[in-house]
C-alpha cells in the first residue's frame, strides 16, 4: 500500500486525508487508520463484509467520534 498525503502546508488541506491502493479491493472511510484496519482485513483474504465490518468498528472506536454525536 502506498500512502499519499492530501493538502499541503497552506493550511487547507486536512492530515487525515489519506490514499491507499490495491489490487483486489478498495475500502475508505472519514479516517485513514479506519480505512487501512479494513485494508488489512482483504490483504488477509477477507472478504468485503468482513472489511467493511472491520471499517466500521474502527471508525465506531472513537476515530471519528464527531460522526457519532458521542461529544
Amino acid at each position: 500500500m502506498r500512502r499519499t498525503e492530501v493538502g499541503g502546508d497552506d493550511g487547507e488541506g486536512c492530515s487525515m486525508l489519506k490514499t491507499g491502493r490495491g489490487f483486489r479491493g478498495a475500502v475508505t472511510s472519514p479516517h485513514h487508520a479506519a480505512s487501512h484496519a479494513g485494508l488489512n482485513v482483504l490483504r488477509e483474504g477477507g472478504n468485503a463484509l468482513e472489511a467493511a465490518i472491520a471499517t466500521a468498528a474502527a471508525n465506531r472506536s472513537g476515530l471519528s467520534p464527531h460522526e457519532w454525536s458521542w461529544w
